[in-house]
């Protein structure tokens, strides 16, 4: 692992050219910069070089936009970049990289959760079936997702979502608890900055069922955690549209709930600094990070695709298979960068409305190993998110299948996991 200087960060928002009034004088364009600690800040020299305070991120960040154009003159991107890092204090520039979540929605067309199962005729499973013998999950393991949002009401979640017990029972659009969070009552939007999570996408709400679905309850479909305990941290505003800034605060969010997990299923082709510190932050508290290895089909080892490629042994990366033991042919793979499969086709869960959907994509794999790795912390709570990782690698299912594809040649068994048991399918 590398170890990264701590850094003061911005994000900068400006406009490259003249408009009528002060909301439309600043563009959409987004700068993240990152500070040298070893130089003091002065926000007059930021405001020379054309920006302002516009709000805290998190320990370290500040959300900044452009200053109003003057005389009808605006700096344009190169321009701005430039002076910023000219400024003294200035380590590192970046844009406000927009992000992608990582699967293929299809229509409903079965409510067969393959993955789940522990008949041999469909042996690539993970073997969910026989884990529950031994846990079925625990309330006490806080997880957290950064996605599109949740449906808090799907008959399927509710039971099973985070639940700030001051803000439920305070009054609306107070922050009773004083975390500096409104109403924050199962987690809260970065991206509206309110506690709004109604999921535009449908994809939280699919990883959300996944991880943790009620169980043995009549109705839909079984989550790997039975019992569970999800942070909702929504990413994505109503257009769908994630940005950089949301997940550092997702995340400064969720370090301050004391998660023992993060799920994250988005990524870009961006190598961001920022990201990968804010990561590293949570990830050296002892935090499980969780990301899918992408959907593009490509040898993340050769090309870029960030999170999945940051150098970080406790980013657990993971591609998706199929019902076949196949790695799918859309994810992503890598033998250094990716550390296991795990189903990721035709996966049934929750929607929004109340309703069941299939879905597709190494976000439906990642949410699998994240619900897996809650249950082994279920079962060994004293173990280490280090030691939970190493645990889901040795005792992953090792497959002929998948020699080109991860680094440990193996696809998720969560029975193996739990139990210790070595094996081969070759």
């Amino acid at each position: 692992m590398k170890y990264l200087v701590p850094i003061l960060s911005l994000v900068i928002a400006f406009n490259l050219s003249a408009q009528t009034s002060e909301q439309d004088l600043l563009q959409s364009f987004e700068f993240v910069v990152q500070l040298d600690p070893k130089d003091p800040f002065s926000e007059k020299e930021l405001n020379d070089a054309g920006s302002k305070i516009e709000k805290y991120l998190a320990k370290d960040m500040l959300l900044v936009r452009a200053r109003k154009c003057e005389d009808d003159e605006c700096l344009g991107e190169i321009d701005l970049a430039r002076n910023l890092r000219r400024l003294r204090f200035v380590r590192r520039v970046e844009e406000n990289f927009e992000y992608h979540f990582n699967y293929v929605p299809n229509d409903p067309h079965f409510f067969n959760q393959w993955y789940l199962s522990s008949d041999p005729v469909t042996q690539y499973n993970i073997d969910a079936v026989g884990s529950w013998d031994f846990t079925q999950g625990s309330a006490a393991i806080k997880i957290g997702i950064i996605d599109s949002g949740v449906d808090v009401n799907h008959p399927e979640l509710l039971q099973n979502l985070y639940l700030n017990h001051i803000e439920y029972a305070g009054s609306p659009g107070v922050d009773d608890d004083g975390n500096g969070y409104v109403d924050d009552v199962h987690g809260f939007n970065f991206a509206e900055d309110n506690a709004d999570l109604i999921d535009h996408k449908g994809h939280g709400t699919a990883v959300a069922g996944i991880i943790g679905g009620v169980s043995n309850n009549g109705i839909g479909i079984s989550g790997i955690n039975w019992y569970s305990n999800m942070v909702i941290a929504k990413v994505s505003d109503s257009k769908n549209k994630v940005k950089l800034s949301s997940i550092v605060e997702a995340f400064e969010y969720l370090r301050k709930q004391k998660v023992r997990i993060i799920q994250m299923a988005l990524g870009n082709f961006e190598n961001s600094w920022v990201l990968s510190n804010i990561i590293e932050e949570a990830t050296n508290e002892g935090i499980m990070v969780v990301v899918g290895a992408g959907n593009n089909n490509i040898n993340i080892d050769r090309r870029n695709y960030y999170p999945a490629k940051f150098y970080n042994d406790r980013i657990f990366v993971v591609c998706s298979l199929n019902n076949l033991g196949e790695k799918s042919n859309f994810s992503n793979f890598g033998l250094r960068n990716v550390d296991l499969c795990a189903p990721g086709e035709n996966i049934v869960s929750t929607f929004p409305g109340g309703e069941y959907r299939t879905f597709s994509g190494t976000s439906m794999a990642s949410a699998i190993v994240a619900g897996a790795a809650a249950l082994v912390m279920a079962d060994k709570p004293d173990l280490s998110a280090d030691e939970v990782i190493d645990r889901l690698k040795t005792y992953s299912v090792k497959s002929q299948n998948l020699v080109e594809f991860t680094d440990t040649q193996g696809r998720l068994n969560i029975y193996n996991t739990l139990l210790g048991i070595e094996t081969q399918a070759f």
